[in-house]
């Protein structure tokens, strides 16, 4: 009797595992097309035995373990990091692209064609030096030139601005996909110490932490409880700079945009940046309340802040004490590829003002006669010819322009050995139009030679007499328009770099996902398979069940009979 009994038990508790089986596969199948989620399976284990004296022991069925979801680790690891390099050089392409875009070379309209259009300028004037056309045409080519370095400056400072708005906005999302991380793997805790698996919530957090991973490359561990710990990836961080509570306790820190970076102060021998150096950084904190804080930087310290506008800060909104800590840098991501890019844009920036220094100078040197500024071709917009003790000293490519008085009568320009030489003369004009094959120390003209004297000492000899101003040869120096094409050239390898990058990066990625997608995703058939194969399993017990039932029934009410 008793037996019978035992066997209905078995066959119901095999029941409720297939319908548990079944509810699993129903959940795979709804969720199918569902973002991130793992497919899950239940895991079942045989009951307790029973001991039987003198026969050992007797199973007594199957008994429902846990559900667990099937995801490989390994491969989330790969992808976040894949991910993290495809968002890097993403931006990238993207940027550089519109950087080829704004020096627009080679083109009719660069200023590769309007520099040629300058010298060859200089040599229709040398040829008709007298005539007051030609003149005036060089004179307009040349502001063609100036105006086109103008307008080039303001876009690539426009993309400096567009890619500092932009690590702004990801700054933002950033933060909001760690504070739900965090919320999360609270909720996951709690559900995990209550004895269950929490794997929809698994599937959630891991979902975002691969956005995550888009905005910057970090670390993980998996730690008791489904809890993680997560923290900035690099040698200079570890896993007790927590991104994510542990404990409610935990100190966590978050992003947050620099909006103004002070400068610290200058050497007035040389007016260059004396470190360390104690400077000043504004921000705003999680009330939006601008903060303002003095940190000490070194030379480094400095450039990073400058070009990531980025830093670490507590809870209360301090930044983090450690100032190499505090800067954040990161090497991939979006935001590591935006502050690339700022760099980028800066350093292009940087070339255009060699360009605009070594064009001004060189020019001015001979056309002046050296110090005499006096009716300069070239000058700095923003002073004009009311201090002369500038010496262009601050021409850019962003001020540099052609005197007003030469505009308004190119007569002025100077073609002859003097003033007095008769308008026929043009040597001077063919010494200017020589200065296309001058060779310049042209990257050292932010440098060592950003003051026009220093220029003067090691490139320029003044006669003791009105004359023509010689020109030294400069070792391993550059011409003016080689060293633009230089530039444009190394933007070129770096534009295909990144596309090349991107696409290998994209290929990359597509097989990881499809290899993870083929672990952990949905399979329609398979799942349809599964299902058929519960379904009989459950009307398998259920007709054991009904033999039982009929057994019962001979059992009890034969004894009536």
């Amino acid at each position: 009797m008793s037996g019978l009994f035992q066997t209905l038990n078995i066959s119901k508790g095999a029941m409720f595992a297939q319908q548990h089986n079944i509810n699993v596969t129903s959940h795979n199948i709804a969720n199918a097309g569902t973002p991130g989620f793992s497919r899950q399976h239940l895991v079942l284990q045989t009951a307790r035995p029973q001991t039987v004296i003198g026969a050992g022991q007797i199973g007594t069925g199957v008994v429902v373990n846990e559900v667990l979801r099937t995801r490989n680790k390994f491969l989330d690891y790969q992808i976040r990091k894949e991910t993290s390099h495809l968002g890097n050089y993403d931006v990238r392409e993207e940027y550089l692209t519109e950087i080829e875009g704004i020096l627009n070379e080679p083109t009719e309209t660069g200023i590769s064609k309007l520099l040629s259009d300058y010298y060859n300028s200089w040599h229709v004037v040398a040829g008709s030096p007298e005539k007051a056309d030609a003149r005036t045409v060089l004179a307009q080519k040349a502001k063609a030139l100036t105006d086109e370095l103008n307008h080039t400056y303001k876009k690539l400072t426009d993309v400096k601005v567009n890619a500092q708005q932009e690590i702004d906005h990801s700054i933002y999302e950033t933060n909001t996909i760690l504070e739900q991380i965090n919320l999360l793997n609270k909720e996951i805790k709690t559900v995990t110490v209550a004895g269950n698996n929490p794997n929809d919530l698994l599937d959630r957090r891991d979902l975002l932490l691969d956005e995550l991973s888009s905005k910057f490359e970090f670390s993980k561990k998996d730690i008791e409880l489904n809890s993680i710990r997560l923290w900035p990836a690099g040698s200079k961080y570890d896993d007790n700079f927590k991104l994510v509570e542990d404990v409610d306790s935990d100190e966590i820190y978050r992003l947050q945009y620099v909006a103004q970076v002070g400068e610290p102060p200058k050497d007035p021998a040389n007016g260059k940046f004396t470190f360390p150096a104690n400077i000043d950084i504004t921000y705003k904190n999680k009330e939006g309340i601008d903060i303002t804080k003095s940190i000490a930087v070194n030379e480094q310290q400095y450039k990073d802040l400058v070009e990531s506008h980025t830093i670490w800060i507590d809870e209360k909104g301090a930044p983090v004490s450690d100032v190499d800590k505090m800067i954040f840098r990161p090497d991939s991501g979006r935001l590591g590829g935006l502050m690339s890019v700022y760099k980028d844009a800066d350093n292009y920036i940087a070339e255009l003002n060699k360009l605009a220094k070594a064009i001004a100078y060189s020019t001015n040197a001979i056309h002046n006669e050296g110090y005499n500024i006096t009716n300069s071709f070239f000058i700095d917009k923003t002073v004009g010819m009311t201090d002369k003790n500038t010496k262009f000293d601050g021409i850019t490519a962003a001020t540099i322009t052609v005197n007003d008085d030469i505009l308004n009568n190119p007569m002025l320009i100077h073609t002859g050995l003097s003033s007095t030489s008769g308008s026929n003369d043009n040597t001077r004009a063919l010494a200017l139009a020589a200065l296309r094959d001058f060779s310049m120390d042209i990257s050292q003209m932010n440098g060592k030679y950003s003051n026009y004297a220093d220029f003067i000492t090691d490139h320029i000899t003044i006669n003791p007499t009105p004359g023509i101003p010689g020109k030294k040869t400069i070792t391993g120096g550059a011409k003016v328009e080689s060293y633009f094409k230089t530039t444009i050239n190394e933007l070129g390898v770096e534009g295909q770099k990144a596309q090349r990058i991107v696409k290998n990066q994209g290929e990359l990625l597509e097989g990881l996902i499809g290899r993870r997608t083929s672990v952990s995703g949905v399979s329609m058939d398979e799942e349809t398979v599964n299902l058929v194969q519960f379904q009989h399993a459950y009307q398998a017990n259920a007709k054991m069940i009904s033999t039982v039932d009929e057994l019962l029934d001979v059992v009890i009410n034969g004894l009536k009979r």
